[in-house]
């Protein structure tokens, strides 16, 4: 799947768990069996197999849980 489905689908997951339709256990029910049928193998197989990847797919996004405009805001160089 191309980087920009993949990150708009999980987009529309994040907006059912925030919008307070399905949890993050439902949505994972739900991904484990797809995974599988296209790949023959799970998603912890696959983790394994490529941990490059699972890494990537491990990043801690919640730094930016919070609002943009209430973080500390980052000096740039050459300002004062």
């Amino acid at each position: 799947m191309p980087a920009q489905e993949r990150h708009r689908l999980e987009g529309f997951m994040q907006a059912g768990v925030f919008l307070g339709l399905t949890d993050n256990a439902a949505l994972a029910d739900l991904i484990e069996p797809c995974h599988r049928a296209v790949f023959n193998k799970s998603i912890a197989e696959r983790r394994t197999e490529n941990p490059l990847n699972a890494s990537y797919e491990r990043i801690d996004g919640s730094p930016y849980q919070q609002p943009t405009y209430s973080r500390k805001p980052l000096r740039r160089r050459g300002s004062r």
